[in-house]
C-alpha cells in the first residue's frame, strides 16, 4: 500500500473547488457527466452580519423549461427550516430563501408531556362558557391550549425538579429559558416559540392570564397605499386622456366581492389572497387595482384618503393578520 498521493493529485480537488465556486457548477453526487448550480451569490466579507446572511441562502433547483409556481409555495417539509419572507425579488422569488438560523421545531409525540403537565398541577380545559379563568394561567404546548393552572410558581417549580431529572425532553429545557426572563406572571413553557419560518417571531410569553393572554398574540399590520394619478401605468397601450379615479369594477384577474362601489374596503372585511385590496379603474374600463398576492391575507382595519397640495388623492388600507 502506497502513500495516498500515490494515487490522488491533490491538485485536482483543489482544481475543482476552485471551478466549481467560481462558476457555480458543481457535480452530480451519482450522475458524472452531469452538473449541479450550488452556488447563489458571492459572499460578501463587507461585515460578519453580511457574510452570515450570504451563507444561510440557499436556492431550489427547478427546470426553466417547466412552470416554476408551485416551487414558490410553502412546503411543510420547509417549516422552521426556511425563511420565506426572506426572498429577493424578479425572477427567483421565491425560489432563494435563507435558513432560519435559529428556528427550532419539535418532532416528539406531545401526548407524555401532557401527562407530565397535568403530573405537575396543570387542569383540563372545561369546554363552556360560564367558567371563568380569572385567576387563573393559560398553558400552551407547541402553539395549541392544552389547559389551564393556579398556582404558577408551584407548577414551574415542579417542572424545573423534573428537568434537573432529566425527565423531560432537552428540547424543552433549551426553548423554555433561552433568550427569554421569566417575571411579572408570564412563564413561557412551549417547546417551540420561533416561527422564523413565515417571518414572524413570538417573543411574548404563552402562558399568562386572560388579560395578558390576548395582549400576547401576534398581530402582523400590513399597509398598501394606491393614488389616482400614477403616470407609472400610461403607456402605449394606454391613452394618455384616460385617467384613473378609484372605483369599484368587475375584474377577470381578482374579486370584488369586498369591495363597496367607491373602491375601497369596508372595516372588518375578510380579504383573502387574490381580492382586490384597493380598486381603481380607468374611464375606458380598465381595471388597475391593487390584488393580494397569494402569501397574503388579513382583516380590514383601518381605510385612509388623502390627498395633496398637488391634488393627488392617496389611499391606504391596512389589514391585520392575527396568530398565536
Amino acid at each position: 500500500m502506497r502513500p495516498i498521493e500515490h494515487y490522488l493529485d491533490a491538485s485536482i480537488v483543489t482544481n475543482g473547488l476552485s471551478r466549481s465556486f467560481s462558476s457555480g457548477a458543481w457535480s452530480h453526487p451519482y450522475k458524472r457527466m452531469e452538473r449541479m448550480s450550488g452556488v447563489v451569490a458571492n459572499l460578501g466579507p463587507t461585515n460578519p452580519l453580511q457574510t452570515m446572511v450570504d451563507l444561510r441562502k440557499t436556492r431550489q433547483q427547478v427546470q426553466y423549461t417547466v412552470k416554476v409556481g408551485g416551487a414558490r409555495y410553502q412546503h411543510p417539509s420547509h417549516w422552521g427550516r426556511v425563511c420565506f419572507r426572506s426572498t429577493p425579488g424578479g425572477e427567483n422569488c421565491g425560489l432563494v430563501k435563507d435558513l432560519a438560523s435559529t428556528g427550532l421545531v419539535s418532532t416528539n409525540i406531545s401526548e407524555p408531556l401532557i401527562d407530565i403537565l397535568f403530573d405537575c398541577g396543570m387542569e383540563k380545559i372545561v369546554n363552556d362558557t360560564h367558567t371563568k379563568l380569572n385567576g387563573k394561567y393559560i398553558v400552551f404546548l407547541n402553539g395549541e391550549w392544552v389547559g389551564v393552572c393556579e398556582n404558577s410558581n408551584l407548577f414551574v417549580a415542579k417542572l424545573r425538579r423534573l428537568r434537573w431529572r432529566k425527565q423531560l425532553p432537552q428540547q424543552s429545557d433549551h426553548v423554555a429559558y433561552a433568550g427569554f426572563v421569566l417575571c411579572d406572571k408570564i412563564l413561557l413553557i412551549s417547546l417551540t416559540f420561533f416561527v422564523l419560518y413565515s417571518g414572524r417571531i413570538q417573543s411574548r410569553g404563552l402562558l399568562s392570564n386572560e388579560s395578558r393572554f390576548f395582549r400576547a398574540r401576534y398581530q402582523h399590520i400590513r399597509s398598501y397605499k394606491a393614488d389616482v394619478d400614477d403616470k407609472e401605468l400610461l403607456d402605449k397601450r394606454q391613452k394618455f386622456d384616460d385617467t384613473v379615479n378609484f372605483g369599484k369594477i368587475q375584474s377577470k384577474t381578482g374579486r370584488v366581492d369586498s369591495l363597496d362601489n367607491d373602491g375601497f374596503p369596508f372595516i372588518g372585511a375578510n380579504l383573502q389572497s387574490g381580492d382586490i385590496v384597493i380598486g381603481r379603474c380607468a374611464e375606458s374600463g380598465a381595471n388597475h387595482g391593487a390584488k393580494l398576492k397569494h402569501t397574503e391575507r388579513g382583516m380590514v382595519q383601518k381605510v385612509t384618503l388623502s390627498s395633496n397640495d398637488e391634488g393627488k388623492n392617496f389611499a391606504v388600507v391596512s389589514l391585520r393578520q392575527a396568530n398565536l
